[in-house]
């Protein structure tokens, strides 16, 4: 696959220079996966309640082997795999609601005064959308 090979990397690594925004892409995306999931784990809807680390405690397992298929297909090396750290998606982190409306591609819009994000019925919404997929469109 051409993303995956460089003529000036011999073993099928991606370069740095290009790996890293690739690198970037992929765990933001997954970071919105954990952050929605996080979310929808309390069953309250409401941030505060929200714990990203223990919902990633319980999925660990199932982490480490995504993000070494990551490292795998991408090619990456571990440095480019650092980024996840440096991110901070796969830690311990607060939700913003602002983040939620960015996985949900804003459909929900920007309420009015913009603090009403935090509210559960639009952030149970937030989620909905953002964890749709095409496999389960009733998600």
């Amino acid at each position: 696959m051409a993303l995956t090979r460089s003529l000036e990397w011999g073993d099928g690594r991606v370069p740095p220079a290009r790996a890293e925004p690739m690198a970037r892409a992929v765990f933001a995306a997954l970071g919105g996966v954990v952050e929605i999931g996080a979310v929808r784990a309390t069953g309250t809807w409401l941030l505060p309640d929200v714990s990203v680390g223990a919902f990633l405690e319980s999925w660990q397992d199932d982490l480490r082997r995504l993000l070494e298929g990551v490292r795998v297909v991408g090619r990456f090396s571990g440095e480019v795999m650092a980024v996840a750290d440096e991110l901070g998606y796969f830690a311990d982190h607060d939700v913003p609601a602002a983040s939620l409306l960015l996985w949900s591609e804003g459909i929900t819009g920007v309420p009015q005064p913009p603090e009403r994000l935090e509210e559960s019925e639009l952030v149970r919404r937030m989620c909905r959308i953002g964890g749709r997929s095409s496999a389960d469109p009733a998600a």
